[in-house]
């Protein structure tokens, strides 16, 4: 390729230029059962946490949320209580065509608090971070987002790997539609 159809170096652009800024949160307090009704409504894979001064204090995610299933199905009461349903349950869940994620099993299973499940070790970046900063941070910790939080540790932005890869993509699609200008006449 010659120099003008080569996409740009994404690894440089700045985390705050593919940072989502309206961000849904729950607090510490918040249900898990409701936080995992939230993932699967706004269809994101994890959720920021925050304390009681509203202060980012770890994440929750869709890994989260199938731990606290296992441990609630676990416990002696509930394993014994779900041995004879769950059969049941897949059975409905299929016949009815939905995700057995969606089935009864999901809200009436999940007890406790975001605090119980969250993650507290927060992998993030500053708001000038670039995106290869970011991920080769996601790579290394190996988490699926991470957390742009500015000096005050107040959170600016949340960045996926979604996003990154929507950034290759359109880098990519760029490119194409600049050859395909250039060889017109």
């Amino acid at each position: 390729l010659t120099e003008h159809h080569r996409s740009p170096d994404i690894r440089n652009v700045p985390v705050a230029e593919i940072m989502a800024t309206r961000i849904e949160m729950v607090d510490e307090e918040t249900p898990i059962s409701f936080a995992a009704k939230l993932l699967m409504d706004k269809r994101i894979s994890g959720l920021p946490v925050t304390d009681d001064d509203g202060v980012v204090s770890g994440m929750v995610s869709a890994v989260d949320v199938v731990r606290a299933v296992q441990q609630r199905l676990d416990s002696d009461a509930t394993q014994r209580f779900y041995a004879g349903m769950l059969p049941r349950m897949l059975l409905d869940a299929r016949a009815s065509e939905s995700p057995v994620g969606t089935a009864p099993l999901a809200t009436d299973t999940l007890v406790g608090k975001v605090r119980d499940y969250m993650n507290r070790a927060l992998v993030s970046v500053p708001p000038d971070a670039t995106v290869g900063e970011a991920a080769k941070l996601m790579r290394d910790k190996r988490v699926a987002r991470v957390l742009v939080l500015d000096s005050n540790r107040n959170l600016a932005g949340l960045v996926t790997q979604s996003d990154i890869v929507r950034l290759v993509a359109d880098g990519v699609a760029g490119a194409h539609e600049g050859a395909d200008r250039s060889g017109q006449s």
